[in-house]
Formats: structure tokens, C-alpha cells, sequence
């Protein structure tokens, strides 16, 4: 089984945060970044810290909706190493039968 290298994903997923010339948009982070933070900050500090009820539910709905999203990464990422074997398969069945 071949494994997934994390480090490699997460560098390329902000590299897409730049553009042709491979500059970092602003915007991409303003957006992504200092947009969300500040809002987390704003609320914490107007509503105060989240009751233990509110948070189980948010944590309980990440964590399904983690699993389902790995579920399916794994589902195409088997797919797709069924397809390259069939692929390789074909192209050395061919190779044999030229010979």
C-alpha cells in the first residue's frame, strides 16, 4: 500500500494561494486567513466563551463530516490505483503479444 504523503498536500494547497508568476495574493490570504481569525476573535470576545453543548455539536459534526470526506479520498484514491494497474497491465499484454 503506498502512502500519502500530508506534508506534500498541505504545500501544494498553498501554492494555490499565488499566482503564474508564483507571487502570494494577498487577497487569497486576506481572505482565507485574517478574514476568519478576525471573526473568531470578535466573537469570542463579544459572546464569551461557547457553552460545552454548542461545542459538542460542532465538534461531533466535524468529525462525520471528516470521515465521510476521507472516505471518499481514500474510495478515489484506490480507484485510481486500480486504473493505473489496468492500464500498466494492458500496455505489457500488448508488449508480450508484439513480441
Amino acid at each position: 500500500m503506498n502512502k500519502i504523503n500530508v506534508l506534500g498536500v498541505i504545500i501544494k494547497h498553498y501554492k494555490t494561494m499565488s499566482d503564474q508568476r508564483g507571487t502570494m495574493l494577498m487577497s487569497d490570504i486576506t481572505v482565507h486567513f485574517i478574514v476568519p481569525l478576525s471573526l473568531s476573535f470578535v466573537l469570542c470576545w463579544t459572546y464569551g466563551i461557547m457553552k460545552p453543548a454548542i461545542a459538542s455539536v460542532f465538534v461531533n459534526f466535524g468529525a462525520i463530516t471528516t470521515a465521510l470526506l476521507m472516505s471518499a479520498v481514500i474510495m478515489i484514491y484506490e480507484q485510481k490505483q486500480k486504473t493505473i494497474t489496468k492500464i500498466s497491465d494492458i500496455i505489457e499484454g500488448n508488449k508480450s503479444r508484439d513480441k
